[in-house]
């Protein structure tokens, strides 16, 4: 089933991105709910975070490799990659 979302035509590809970017904000603003009635720190959720991040960058790749296909998946991971990497040697060359 996994298979014929991920390599089935474009609108089902495109759904399935969505679906994941939607639950990914659901899951990050229930976090953020539950943080301010505990009066605690939105880091204090940080698997929850860490989950609905993950989500989120995999729905945007399926939903660019929906209008162009494999290849505008990877373009996409590839430039997210060299983003992050770029803001890792910042922070680092920051001291933070």
């Amino acid at each position: 089933m996994l298979d014929e979302l991920l390599l089935g035509d474009p609108m089902r590809r495109f759904a399935f991105g969505l679906a994941l970017l939607l639950i990914a904000g659901l899951i990050l603003i229930l976090a953020d709910r539950r943080a301010h009635r505990a009066r605690a720190s939105i880091l204090t959720q940080r698997t929850a975070i860490a989950v609905a991040l993950s989500m989120a960058s995999v729905g945007v790749g399926v939903v660019f490799s929906a209008f162009w296909g494999v290849l505008g998946a990877i373009v996409f991971l590839t430039v997210a990659m060299v983003v992050c990497g770029v803001g890792m040697v910042v922070t680092l060359g920051r001291g933070a």
